[in-house]
């Protein structure tokens, strides 16, 4: 679903009359709520890579809203025919607590997805900012709402490390956006060296994490 919205919210670069890219995004903002409730609060993220993409408008404001609240508006009027509201509500209230980041309670395994995953961004940051300026404007400034959108992802991890499962594949797309942008754009020795690197540090963690999985078994 952060996938899919993407593409509606990316499109809607410098159009002021982006209602129905907007309302199209962010309906799936409000079904991906319903299954991590604190999905929620990346959405004033949103209407800053809105800002960044100049499509921020009250017509494209008030289109976000509408389309975010649309999801809850059938999922609680079902809720509530079914008799099922107080459960429904205790629910999202319960998901929406927050405890002190306890790092601890990951798995060496998680600790080095998580390593791995924010060198990856961090080089992939760096040589985007070395050579943007090779970039068409579009591109450069889709690609600085997605840096924008893999600071706050890892900061939403880090805040938050109770759901690490729900929070950490939504770093995991944004970092792979910009470090396969790096990858791509990059021709060198090095460059070359260093994704043969990341594809074998890719492949060890996908092993290990199997092999946790069957030990757990």
């Amino acid at each position: 679903l952060t996938l899919a919205t993407y593409f509606p919210f990316f499109d809607s670069y410098q159009n002021h009359n982006s209602m129905p890219q907007i309302f199209i995004a962010y309906p799936l903002i409000g079904i991906s709520s319903l299954f991590f409730p604190k999905y929620l609060f990346l959405v004033p993220i949103y209407w800053v890579g809105q800002i960044v993409l100049r499509s921020f408008t009250l017509r494209t404001f008030g289109a976000s809203v509408f389309g975010c609240i649309l999801p809850y508006w059938l999922f609680f009027g079902t809720a509530f025919v079914n008799d099922e509201l107080g459960t429904t509500l205790e629910h999202f209230t319960g998901c929406l607590s927050f405890a002190a980041p306890g790092f601890s309670q990951w798995t060496l395994n998680q600790n080095l997805m998580v390593l791995f995953t924010l060198i990856l961004a961090a080089f992939g940051i760096v040589d985007f900012y070395n050579n943007s300026y090779k970039d068409k404007t579009k591109a450069r400034i889709t690609y600085n709402v997605v840096v924008i959108f893999v600071i706050a992802s890892f900061l939403f991890l880090i805040l938050d490390t109770s759901h690490f499962n729900e929070i950490f594949p939504i770093v995991l797309i944004n970092t792979a956006i910009i470090s396969g942008h790096h990858l791509a754009q990059s021709n060198s020795r090095f460059s070359n060296i260093y994704t043969i690197v990341c594809t074998i540090c890719i492949a060890c963690i996908m092993v290990a994490n199997l092999m946790g999985e069957q030990m757990i078994r």
